[in-house]
């Protein structure tokens, strides 16, 4: 397990890097300010020493122009610079390059003379180190050594400029001494210090303040937690001030009146859900045996629509047969109409030639008649003739007699054929009544075809309908089944859910709520 720091050492590595970061801004400033203070010095003696050479350059410039002799013009220089003071006592010096002294205004014991072989106390050639740095490219610039101040015989720090006069093989220079930076530098390094170590103090007060603070509350607020994770609501919460210790002490007098409250309703719903789960657990168990019930009554249902079906396809089956034999009933039927109207129609013939043939009759019986009168006649004639018409009134005595005999037997004839011609109406008219008969016959044997057809159509979209229940009954007897299952699970879960509302219930009571 990863290892923190506590609270104390937190505000005292807090208090550590502030103090740090103090010295150490502190430390930045005083150097930034020692280094800027030595920059403008080096920038001053350098403009400094820039002015006396333009000295010299106007010395030479004398010479140049005729109006004064080299000599003349070096005395005129060398007089001018060795009366030039800045700063208080800050100087020019003038030597050669080869490191001959040619002025020191504090030192004119040294003028004239060579000054390679002296050296500071770091054991620098003080004269040879000013002749090699003017000699380099640039010119001339800037040189640390230690030399005493005027009046001084103790060396101390000092930062010259040094640039060379080409035209007469010259090294001016001049210098700061820099152990009043120091000084001044060491001077403001104290005062950081102390207000440093001011600063520490105060911060160290402050830290043990907030300390004391932060570890009061802290503890009260652990306290408090504490007493929550015990299951204990009823510690009392007082809150003074108005910090972030405070607000976290109001948010957990919140959170306990909070939980408080949520307590009493999970406590309150955890009963009254333990009494909904009871009351679930008994309708599911009502539910489970009715719909077990019901999945019964559905097999059975199936049962019987698999016999109905069966006994809808066997009707379907006989209506179909019905039908075809009345198709062919309707057939034989129109087949006996054709017929019977055949025989109407040749009984009609047959009525028509009988009424003929007593015509015909008729005209045989008016000609035995008439034979008859002329047989008469004839008779009568040969009566009246005598002996002579004897043989013809024998002849006309037989033609009379055969017309009788016609006439007789015309009119047994025409009274056969009008008994003929009767009979033949009489069975014409039976015949036509049978052509009838037969008609309506056919007719009512199509209608009972019509029947038959619709009775066969309605079977079968009764077998089709029946067979759709009886999916829909099996698909309603398969979700029942499911119903059922799922029924006994929820009365599982639903008891399941009544043992976790009295766990929670128990888990609940554990809190004490006051």
């Amino acid at each position: 397990m990863k290892k923190t720091l506590s609270i104390v050492g937190k505000l005292r590595l807090m208090a550590a890097l502030s103090t740090f970061i103090l010295i150490a801004v502190s430390g930045y400033m005083l150097m930034t300010q020692y280094q800027h203070n030595r920059r403008d010095r080096e920038i001053a003696v350098r403009q400094t020493v820039e002015v006396g050479h333009s000295i010299l350059a106007w010395a030479h410039q004398l010479e140049t122009s005729g109006s004064q002799t080299r000599e003349q013009a070096q005395q005129m220089a060398h007089q001018a610079l060795q009366t030039v003071r800045y700063s208080g006592k800050e100087y020019f010096w003038l030597q050669d390059m080869n490191a001959r002294v040619v002025m020191h205004p504090f030192r004119p014991d040294l003028n004239g003379k060579d000054g390679s072989g002296i050296k500071d106390p770091d054991g620098q050639a003080i004269f040879v180190m000013f002749a090699q740095r003017a000699q380099q490219s640039d010119g001339g610039g800037l040189v640390e050594y230690q030399w005493p101040k005027p009046g001084q015989d103790v060396p101390a720090p000092k930062i010259s400029y040094v640039k060379g006069f080409a035209p007469w093989g010259w090294v001016l220079g001049s210098g700061v001494y820099a152990d009043d930076l120091r000084a001044q530098f060491l001077s403001s390094l104290w005062r950081a210090a102390a207000v440093v170590v001011v600063a520490l103090i105060i911060n160290l007060l402050l830290v043990r303040n907030v300390y004391r603070t932060v570890t009061k509350g802290l503890n009260k607020a652990i306290r408090v937690a504490q007493a929550i994770a015990g299951r204990d609501l009823t510690q009392k919460i007082t809150i003074k001030g108005t910090d972030e210790i405070s607000h976290l002490l109001q948010a957990m007098k919140d959170m306990s009146t909070g939980l408080v409250d949520t307590l009493h309703t999970v406590h309150s719903a955890t009963e009254q859900l333990a009494q909904a789960s009871e009351q679930i657990a008994s309708g599911n168990l009502d539910l489970s045996s009715r719909t077990e019930s019901t999945a019964a009554n559905l097999e059975e249902t199936a049962a019987s629509m698999e016999e109905l079906t069966g006994s809808v396809a066997h009707n379907a089956e006989a209506a179909r047969k019905a039908a075809e034999r009345a198709d062919q009933a309707s057939k034989v039927a129109t087949q006996g109409g054709e017929a019977v109207a055949r025989v109407v129609d040749t009984m009609n013939g047959i009525t028509e030639s009988s009424r003929q043939i007593a015509d015909i009759i008729g005209v045989i019986d008016g000609i035995a008649f008439q034979t008859n009168i002329l047989a008469l006649n004839a008779a009568v004639e040969a009566a009246r003739a005598g002996d002579q018409g004897r043989g013809f009134a024998v002849v006309a005595t037989e033609v009379r007699n055969l017309a009788s005999r016609s006439a007789d037997a015309a009119r047994q004839i025409k009274t056969l054929i009008q008994a003929s011609v009767e009979r033949v109406e009489a069975g014409s008219t039976q015949v036509a009544q049978a052509g009838g008969t037969m008609a309506r016959v056919v007719s009512s044997v199509q209608e009972v075809q019509t029947l038959i057809q619709e009775i066969t159509h309605a079977t079968t979209e009764q077998s089709n309908g029946i067979s759709q229940v009886n999916v829909a009954v099996a698909e309603l007897d398969r979700m029942t089944q499911q119903n059922a299952s799922l029924v006994e699970e929820s009365a599982a879960a639903a008891e399941n859910l009544r043992e976790q509302a009295l766990s929670l219930a128990d888990s609940v009571n554990q809190f004490k709520l006051g």
